[in-house]
């Protein structure tokens, strides 16, 4: 699967982040071509939960309903077992994907400046805005 450093060129698309995960889901947030958040979720495709045609049709109508061309997975806990699922919604999509790093993500979703942008959105959730924002 494609792995970029800097993904500069998707800054004129609407874009997914999937922060992969396994007990507490997988964050998902979508954000439009000026990065402003239009939507968050979590979905559980993996163990213990294991709703994964659940997350697929959710991730489906999330891209459907935004018009989103690209799906960044971060790099962390659970990626390898997250890109099939993504594969497959980008199966039933005209989406792409690609995996990005997750460095830094985690210290910018507790930090002032988040917390003061998203104040209704857990610090666990914000990663996958970034993810998406990246």
């Amino acid at each position: 699967y494609p792995v970029f450093v800097t993904i500069r060129w998707l800054s004129l698309m609407q874009i997914q982040g999937f922060d992969p995960g396994f007990a507490h889901g997988c964050k998902v947030a979508v954000v439009d071509t000026i990065m402003q958040l239009k939507q968050h979720f979590t979905v559980y495709p993996h163990p213990p939960q294991r709703k994964r045609q659940d997350a697929i049709n959710q991730l489906v109508k999330a891209v459907q309903r935004h018009g989103v061309s690209h799906i960044v997975v971060g790099n962390g806990t659970a990626c390898r077992e997250s890109i099939p699922l993504i594969e497959e919604v980008c199966s039933q999509t005209q989406a792409k994907f690609c995996v990005a790093s997750e460095a830094g993500i985690s210290a910018w979703s507790v930090s002032q400046s988040a917390q003061e942008e998203f104040p209704d959105i857990a610090a666990t959730n914000r990663s996958a805005v970034m993810l998406a924002r990246r």
